[in-house]
């Protein structure tokens, strides 16, 4: 009777462990689902590096800002519409900023700057196949020989293009002589880029984009008759990040 009773606990604890080992593990990582980020949902984080062109009027005069940045990105990329969908938010620490001699009203000059250090920029990105940019491009095989296949064993990097748009928000500082003023401004902004995908759940994203229209604030300066207007104009800019 004892031998039947342990034999009995034996079998039940046997089949528990086997059931168990078919069940999901809570808080264990999952890989990434096959097609990751083109064909499946998912949160994605990465970094990356920018520049940044960008201009503004400073008391009627122009200035040319250049500068370059970290990124930090977090977004939720789904299957969607042409391709995938994918609500993004990076936030970025960059250096842009220039000055140039401003004419002051009694008939000197005095220095102007325009620079900012943050950058917050809320965005959606909507992903489109390859195939409908090369579909587009006239077939010049009869005139020009075709690039050579590739070698066994080998596979093409799958790359995938999107339009974006997107409002960036910037921490805009301005400076006439020893006067200064501060804001944010934001600006809707308008590009395009490609996701080339390296290996199963890392991607690298390179894109480009440029502000459209004119934003600003006035800057009081003591000794004119009104405020010195600053405003900021266009500004592109260029991103390479890593995605995970």
């Amino acid at each position: 009777m004892r031998k039947l009773f342990l034999s009995t606990v034996a079998l039940i604890a046997l089949g528990a462990s086997a059931y168990a080992a078919d069940l999901p593990i809570v808080g264990k990582a999952q890989p990434l689902a096959a097609g990751y980020p083109y064909t499946a949902d998912g949160i994605y984080y990465g970094l990356g590096v920018s520049s940044t062109a960008g201009s503004a009027d400073v008391a009627n005069t122009g200035i040319v800002a250049l500068g370059a940045g970290v990124d930090f990105v977090v977004g939720y990329q789904f299957k969607g519409g042409l391709n995938f969908i994918a609500p993004e938010l990076d936030v970025t620490y960059t250096n842009l900023g220039n000055s140039a001699a401003c004419v002051t009203p009694a008939g000197g000059t005095t220095s102007c700057a325009a620079s900012d250090e943050w950058e917050i920029e809320p965005l959606v990105k909507f992903g489109f196949p390859i195939t409908t940019v090369t579909n587009l491009l006239p077939n010049l095989s009869s005139v020009f020989p075709a690039l050579p296949s590739l070698p066994a064993g080998v596979t093409a990097t799958n790359v995938h293009p999107y339009i974006y748009a997107g409002a960036p928000f910037r921490d805009v500082s301005a400076n006439y002589g020893m006067a200064s003023g501060r804001d944010w401004q934001v600006q809707p902004e308008l590009g395009a880029g490609f996701l080339t995908q390296w290996q199963q759940g890392l991607v690298v994203d390179a894109r480009a984009g440029c502000t459209v229209g004119h934003t600003g604030f006035n800057l009081s300066v003591a000794g004119l008759t009104g405020p010195a207007e600053v405003t900021t104009g266009l500004a592109c800019t260029s991103r390479i990040e890593v995605l995970y």
